[in-house]
């Protein structure tokens, strides 16, 4: 196969309300599904917490404020 060797986002700029928005369509899915089966999810911080990397705002996980605001997302376990 072919090795693509582009930014990860192919050029693209993601905005932080994009990637708020995505992962809460992400977590809402699947927050459920994981409570009901016993499985917790973990998140991890941006190590390093640079910004932004590839096109895409490292706003999520590199703060205080950035899991406060996933925990509001998917008030889970």
């Amino acid at each position: 196969g072919e090795i693509y060797e582009g930014e990860i986002t192919h050029g693209r700029k993601y905005t932080e309300d994009e990637l708020w928005d995505n992962y809460a369509y992400m977590i809402q899915q699947i927050a459920p599904v994981a409570e009901e089966e016993g499985v917790y999810i973990g998140i991890h911080p941006d190590d390093p917490p640079v910004y932004p990397l590839g096109g895409i705002p490292r706003c999520m996980f590199g703060n205080f404020s950035g899991y406060k605001t996933a925990m509001e997302i998917a008030d889970s376990p």
